[in-house]
């Protein structure tokens, strides 16, 4: 029989329980390696190895292996994967995040094409809608939920899901759930019944329409809007009226994320990737303290133009350092410039691409005298930072203090 010991270097080695030269890892009490495991998951150091050691490794860090947790499969294999987690007891209690993508193969045909062939079991069957409900309920911490079901870009699962938690909100609703992630092809209204506290909501919108056009986005406002601190909506292009009805829907929101193509106007060979005009109208929202936006440029439909635009940007590089652009000041540090102008109140700012990677941005401050010869906080520009926690002052010679 095999045990786990303190070596040097306060890690844990296996040793043999017969050898006299080891620590039983029995006799340890439980808070003490509960002690050990938090400290490494603190650290970023993987548990799923010494899980795999002995049953009191696995029973003690089951709770910070499965508190993020996704399930990823075909369709119809989702209803075996939820119930092994069902019967799992010690896993249920431990999940805060989950995650659910399903998808069918290619080949699969949309149910509603073949309605009348007997006999045929469809992937978004109300059973499979049953088997999630049920687990959802039974996760007694679960926080933020997830979910994206796609059939052959279609919806398949997404209504008996639906249609199973209106039946009865009582029963269904996930008062614990305080952020969630929903895929916007149906309508949103049983979000205000079945989540009742919830927090934050990401959503997609559709490609060609505007946010007022998704059905039960309004009623979802209209109930809990005021509670809504955290917004995340993608869409594949942006314009200014869409900047315009966010402001309206989330005006009490405090984190914004915006991802997407920008596109406002202009000519085809020329069109306004101006994020600063844009961000103008998010003036409505007094309560923005972080905000997140694509800065991904939609690209012309003439093709022929697109190895100008590229010759013109190599060539606009080349001459950056001899035009002297404020120190060679990058396009997005102008950019958040700009947006700090029209939206002081920020206090961080991503600019970002459609993979979601970009550059963080927090205002330097500076003491600046008024016309009363007061001394008052101003801010006089922006850096980009690691530590989105970092406040950015100006020394007495102007420059940033490290």
């Amino acid at each position: 029989m095999s045990a786990m010991s303190f070596g040097p270097g306060q890690t844990l080695t296996a040793v043999s329980g017969d050898s006299g030269d080891g620590f039983p890892l029995q006799q340890m009490p439980n808070e003490l390696i509960l002690e050990v495991l938090h400290h490494m998951d603190d650290n970023n150091i993987s548990l799923l190895p010494i899980s795999m050691t002995c049953r009191l490794m696995r029973r003690l860090s089951v709770s910070m292996l499965f508190r993020v947790s996704q399930i990823s499969c075909a369709e119809k294999d989702l209803p075996d994967r939820v119930r092994d987690i069902r019967w799992n007891r010690s896993i249920l209690r431990a999940i805060r995040t989950l995650s659910i993508y399903t998808e069918s193969p290619p080949t699969s045909r949309t149910p509603s094409n073949f309605p009348r062939i007997p006999n045929v079991k469809f992937n978004g069957r109300p059973s499979y809608a049953t088997e999630l409900a049920r687990m959802l309920i039974a996760l007694p911490i679960l926080e933020e939920l997830r979910l994206d079901f796609r059939f052959k870009a279609t919806v398949s699962l997404i209504k008996p899901f639906i249609r199973h938690l209106e039946r009865n909100p009582d029963q269904w609703s996930l008062t614990h759930v305080t952020a969630l992630t929903f895929p916007a092809t149906a309508n949103l209204s049983f979000i205000v019944d079945a989540f009742p506290h919830l927090r934050a909501l990401s959503f997609e919108a559709p490609l060609n329409k505007s946010l007022n056009s998704i059905e039960g986005l309004n009623k979802v406002v209209d109930s809990l809007g005021p509670q809504l601190a955290y917004v995340q909506i993608c869409k594949m292009r942006w314009d200014y009226s869409d900047f315009q009805e966010v402001a309206r829907m989330f005006p009490h929101t405090t984190h914004l994320t915006m991802g997407g193509a920008m596109v406002f106007g202009g000519s085809p060979t020329r069109p306004n990737w101006d994020l600063k005009q844009a961000t103008r109208l998010l003036r409505p929202m007094t309560n923005l303290k972080v905000l997140a936006l694509s800065d991904e440029r939609c690209r012309s439909w003439l093709n022929p133009i697109v190895p100008a635009h590229r010759r013109a940007s190599t060539i606009a590089t080349k001459l950056l350092p001899a035009i002297g652009f404020h120190d060679a000041r990058s396009r997005r540090t102008d950019q958040a410039w700009g947006i700090w102008q029209r939206l002081p109140k920020l206090d961080i700012l991503y600019l970002m691409d459609r993979a979601f990677e970009g550059h963080c941005f927090v205002p330097v401050k500076a003491m600046v005298k008024d016309e009363q010869e007061r001394e008052q906080e101003q801010i006089v520009d922006v850096k980009v930072t690691d530590d989105p926690q970092e406040l950015a002052w100006l020394d007495s010679f102007g420059q940033v203090k490290p």
